[in-house]
């Protein structure tokens, strides 16, 4: 049984300037919706692995359904326990910074258990759990179109379930990581 994990592709945003830390909400829901980049450099590749897969599956979020789309594929499952970490946030207006900057610094909060209406480290290793639970119920050789950081909350949690890293998971857009486990009840 295998789980594939693909980071989903590019979103074409323009740039933004700088903001304030209150505004970084209202940024990421532009980004939320924002249309993906149909240039998928690895696609034969990519457009193989999905269909030698039973079950393909999506978060809640429209660039991961977007990207599973331009493989030529609807998901079999969408739902949010699959969607990118929500980042904090806090409503001050004291400096702007532009806003990577301030995602940064969120992560960086959330780290040390800062929510602000975002979520913490506790809370996205909890969601990468149940995250895990959905992936490997259906006993089915599985790609998820996900997002950097959950898809890597649920790598660590395949691995810690006994999962065999076969490929490792990459940071680019469309990178992915291929999780094994050898005879699951019986099963290859």
């Amino acid at each position: 049984m295998k789980i594939i994990l693909v980071r989903h592709a590019k979103v074409l945003v323009p740039d933004t300037k700088s903001l304030y830390a209150s505004e970084i909400k209202a940024g990421i829901a532009v980004y939320d919706q924002a249309p993906v980049d149909p240039v998928i450099p690895n696609k034969d590749e990519l457009v193989s692995l999905a269909e030698d897969c039973e079950y393909l599956v999506c978060s809640g979020l429209s660039r991961s359904v977007a990207s599973l789309a331009l493989l030529g594929h609807a998901p079999n499952m969408q739902d949010a326990v699959f969607d990118e970490l929500a980042v904090p946030s806090i409503d001050w207006r004291g400096v702007k910074l532009p806003p990577k900057v301030w995602l940064v610094l969120f992560r960086i909060a959330s780290l040390f258990g800062y929510r602000g209406g975002g979520e913490s480290l506790l809370d996205a290793k909890t969601r990468a759990v149940l995250a895990v639970g959905r992936l490997t119920e259906t006993k089915a050789n599985t790609m998820l179109v996900g997002h950097g950081l959950m898809n890597r909350f649920i790598a660590k949690e395949l691995q810690r379930r006994g999962w065999k890293e076969i490929r490792s998971l990459g940071k680019a857009n469309w990178s992915y990581g291929i999780y094994e486990l050898k005879n699951p009840e019986g099963k290859q």
